[in-house]
């Protein structure tokens, strides 16, 4: 039978080897779970729009330049800002 396998089974567990083979397996562990981070990350950061589909979702691309967006919500945006300023400057004017 292997140390890996006696340590695994719990037969290994009092040598001072295994100590060493615990903090071994632990380091491991926890890059690991470093590497599964940074993949998560990099999967959100490198996310394209959920919209087009064409470039990365980032404020730059989503406020001015999302072809879907451009179409409807910026005009709709710049409608209501318009149209505030008109009645702000009619309510001025008297």
């Amino acid at each position: 039978m292997s140390v890996f396998t006696k340590f695994v089974l719990g037969e290994y567990k009092h040598s001072t080897f295994s100590c060493d083979f615990q903090i071994i397996i632990i380091i491991m562990m926890i890059i690991i779970i470093m590497i599964i981070i940074i993949i998560i990350i990099i999967i959100i950061r490198n996310s394209k729009c959920r919209l087009c589909q064409q470039f990365y979702e980032t404020i730059d691309h989503i406020i001015p330049a999302c072809p879907i967006l451009a179409k409807e919500q910026c005009i709709k945006r710049h409608d209501r800002v318009c149209a505030h300023y008109t009645s702000t400057y009619a309510r001025k004017q008297g």
